[in-house]
This record gives C-alpha cells, sequence and structure tokens, in this order.
C-alpha cells in the first residue's frame, strides 16, 4: 500500500519513505508541473552571482536548475526537514554543479543570518505546515532588502474529478483535503504577503491536471483505506468509485485537476 501525498511533508515517520521519492518523480514528469515550474524560473529574474535559499527541496530538482541559473559565482541553499530527502538530493547531484549547499532544516525556523540571501523559492511545502505564517516571516527574514519571495502552492479544495460516483467523490475529496495541514495554502498565500509587509505582490493561477498513475498514488492508495476506516464512505461505495475511475481511464476520458497559485512578492 502507497504512502498517500498527505504524508510527503512527513516522509521521515512513513514506512516506505522511497514511495515519496517516486510520487515526487511521477509529478515531475507531468506536463501541468513542469509548465509552472518554467512559470517559477520567469518570476524569479534569476541572475549570475545571486544566493537563493530553495526550501522543501525533496530530491533536489528545482535546486538543481536553480544552480544553473545563478553561476558562475551563485550559489543555491536547499533545505528540507527530511534526512531521507536530503540525501537523496545529494545522491541525485553528484556530478551536476557543485554550487549547492543541501541540508536538513526547518522553514519555520531555519538556521541563517538575516538579509543572507537574493532569492527565496519554495513549492508544495506550506500546504505541509501548521503555521505557513510563520514560515513566510522566517523565509523574509533571511531575505535582503529588494530580494524576492516566490512561493507556488495548490488549494486542495479547488481538485476536480470527473466521477459518476458524485457524492462519494465529495466525501473522498474533501477528507483526503482536511488531511493536510494547510490544505488552502494556495489562497492564503496574497493575504499571507501583504501582512508579513512584502511589496509588488504577483499572483499567476496554474491548472494541473493529473494522469490516473498519479491519482492513484494520491487518492486511492491509502488515502481511501483510511477514509473507509473513518466511515466516511463505505467498502461497496469505494469499490464502485474505483472501478469506475478505471473504467475512465481504460476509455481515455479520466479527468483530474485542481488549482495552484504562485505568488511572489519583494522584501523593502
Amino acid at each position: 500500500m502507497s504512502e498517500e501525498m498527505s504524508k510527503v511533508g512527513q516522509v521521515d515517520e512513513a514506512t516506505r519513505p522511497d514511495q515519496s521519492s517516486r510520487f515526487l518523480d511521477n509529478a515531475s514528469d507531468l506536463d501541468c508541473v513542469k509548465a509552472g515550474k518554467h512559470k517559477s524560473m520567469a518570476l524569479l529574474k534569476l541572475e549570475a552571482g545571486q544566493r537563493v535559499l530553495e526550501v522543501g527541496c525533496g530530491t533536489g530538482d528545482d535546486a538543481r536548475a536553480l544552480a544553473e541559473k545563478v553561476l558562475p559565482n551563485g550559489e543555491v541553499v536547499a533545505i528540507d526537514k527530511s534526512h531521507a530527502m536530503i540525501d537523496e538530493a545529494k545522491k541525485r547531484s553528484k556530478g551536476h554543479s557543485s554550487n549547492i549547499d543541501f541540508r536538513v532544516g526547518d522553514v519555520t525556523s531555519p538556521a541563517f543570518d538575516s538579509n543572507s540571501f537574493d532569492r527565496c523559492h519554495t513549492e508544495r511545502t506550506l500546504i505541509h505546515i501548521s503555521d505557513p505564517q510563520q514560515a513566510v516571516q522566517e523565509m523574509i527574514r533571511v531575505l535582503r532588502s529588494g530580494g524576492l519571495l516566490l512561493a507556488f502552492e495548490g488549494d486542495l479544495d479547488t481538485n476536480v474529478l470527473d466521477s459518476s460516483e458524485t457524492e462519494v467523490i465529495r466525501r473522498i475529496l474533501r477528507f483526503w483535503c482536511d488531511s493536510f495541514q494547510c490544505p488552502h495554502g494556495g489562497r492564503r498565500l496574497p493575504a499571507l504577503f501583504k501582512k508579513a509587509g512584502l511589496l509588488n505582490i504577483h499572483v499567476q493561477p496554474h491548472t494541473f491536471i493529473f494522469d490516473f498513475e498519479v491519482t492513484e498514488q494520491v487518492l486511492i492508495s491509502g488515502t481511501l483505506e483510511r477514509a473507509i476506516q473513518a466511515g466516511v464512505v463505505t467498502s461497496d461505495e469505494a469499490d464502485r468509485w474505483v472501478s469506475d475511475l478505471k473504467q475512465r481511464r481504460d476509455s481515455g476520458i479520466f479527468f483530474f485537476a485542481d488549482t495552484g497559485f504562485l505568488v511572489s512578492g519583494r522584501k523593502p
């Protein structure tokens, strides 16, 4: 049984940490995720020689891309609270740019001096944090004056899944959404940035369209079993719903999507 997506933020406590890496790999291969990362790179306005903090680096894909953009004299410091993820990121980064420093670290209390970075980037991380305001304030603290913070977060209540089992999917999606510490991270970002005093706040929506394989990892494996145990759905309802999704997959009409928001702002 796979670990569900809500456990990506607690990788070291998961029974199979490697499954979190596999989920991130599968998601990163999707065209919609690649398009979102392209938007992030454009909004960051990276320049050679800049020092960049990557928060929630996972397996290090974004950190490696950022590092290429700030060569020859720039540096990327990439943190993740998971020891397993940092170990995997270091392993995958051998032979790549040498200007990446991977460290175990918590965004709510990063061990960095104030005013020490030109850019800070985080993606799909704040939904796993109970106090996103503190995380935003800490990321701003370590930015230099004029530095830019970019956060890219989904809003899990915007999930839409085409299914004949309308009432069942409503209950499952609500249950899944509520399993995250901050499921509405995307919609909260503009207010969080404004309250924290950032200027020139820019908001750009982005739609994710997921294939069946990623959906199976997100909603069916692990999550569905917990929903049955919690009495959210019955076993018969769950079986009918999964059967409906597989029929849609086989017929080429499967559709699952949600909306994320890229929000950037500059430190005064």
